[in-house]
């Protein structure tokens, strides 16, 4: 399991924690940071490259969570849940 996947779980298990505690105005970050590290992880899964490839070129592209995103967008093939992720997401 690579290091992306288990702090996305932990990140993921925090907001959880601190959703049952009501403290509500953490959750989105830790959430948020929990789905980001997610989709590194696939990222890093699909490409079957090197972290440091990866992160040189999500540093190239000076826009570091829509890069990430965005790469994630070109790695889903079923065009209605592209659509749907977008809308979502923005």
């Amino acid at each position: 399991m690579s290091v992306f996947k288990i702090k996305s779980d932990l990140s993921v298990s925090a907001a959880d924690v601190l959703h049952k505690a009501s403290q509500y105005h953490s959750v989105p970050h830790c959430a948020y940071y929990g789905c980001l590290l997610q989709l590194k992880h696939y990222l890093l899964k699909h490409r079957k490259c090197a972290e440091s490839e990866l992160d040189d070129e999500i540093n190239a592209s000076n826009e570091t969570h829509q890069f990430i995103i965005r790469e994630f967008l070109n790695l889903v093939t079923d065009d209605s849940k592209r659509r749907a992720i977008k809308t979502i997401i923005g």
